[in-house]
């Protein structure tokens, strides 16, 4: 179990390593684009290399160490739950970097959380009648 586990921490490493050294020099050698076209370039590689290290850290360390630490003789003290948690939260996770790291879609968030918040009910006024120069109100909310 010991050698899969590394395996794949190792071959994401490597690939991870690679791609980010690849693209880096691609980023660089872009010159007839718009600033724009390199902006949005820049903020997609960004939340990509942001969405990679959140599987590592959530997956891969979790597993790693309740794999390891028993071999070496380390006793945690934990229950091992907490594993299944983290892949819980996996998915709920993954998307936060686009969205906050990409500017469209970061302002569209923000457009649609103010919207939201004027969605709600405001009281509605009914029934106006004057006595005496003192106005009654029946308010509905």
């Amino acid at each position: 179990m010991f050698m899969i586990v590394s395996g794949s921490v190792g071959s994401v490493l490597y690939f991870s390593i690679g791609c980010y050294r690849s693209i880096t020099t691609k980023l660089e050698m872009i010159e007839n684009q718009s600033d724009a076209i390199k902006s949005l370039q820049r903020q997609l590689f960004h939340a990509l290399v942001v969405q990679s290290t959140i599987p590592f850290i959530l997956m891969y360390i979790p597993i790693g160490m309740a794999f390891l630490f028993p071999m070496l003789n380390i006793e945690l003290n934990l229950k091992y739950p907490f594993i299944g948690l983290t892949i819980a939260i996996y998915p709920a996770i993954d998307p936060l970097p686009s969205i906050l790291i990409i500017t469209s879609y970061r302002k569209g968030c923000i457009e649609m959380i103010k919207k939201l918040q004027f969605w709600r009910k405001r009281p509605v006024v009914e029934n106006v009648t004057q006595t005496n120069s003192s106005a009654m109100f029946t308010v509905h909310s």
